[in-house]
């Protein structure tokens, strides 16, 4: 009969390690998607100009009129890519 060989202290704190080092990615991982699912997109209109060459519709101006009369220098607005 063989004798099992008795791990070492080094292969021992290596397997610990290993074990921390899964545990820690499992948990970024889920981290990060939970940051993909509540990103958002940043469309940064300080310092712009908005120039149209021909009269936009209403609808547009409607649209506009509530992220452009704000004091805040943040604002948060829901909208629907239809694209």
């Amino acid at each position: 009969m063989e004798r099992k060989k008795k791990k070492s202290s080094r292969e021992y704190n290596a397997a610990l390690t290993s074990k921390k080092v899964q545990i820690l990615l499992s948990k970024i991982s889920k981290d990060k998607k939970d940051l993909i699912k509540d990103a958002k997109k940043l469309i940064d209109l300080s310092h712009k100009v908005l120039m149209f060459l021909d009269i936009p519709r209403p609808e547009l101006f409607n649209a506009l009129m509530p992220l452009l009369s704000y004091d805040k220098y943040e604002v948060e607005y829901e909208f629907v890519d239809t694209q």
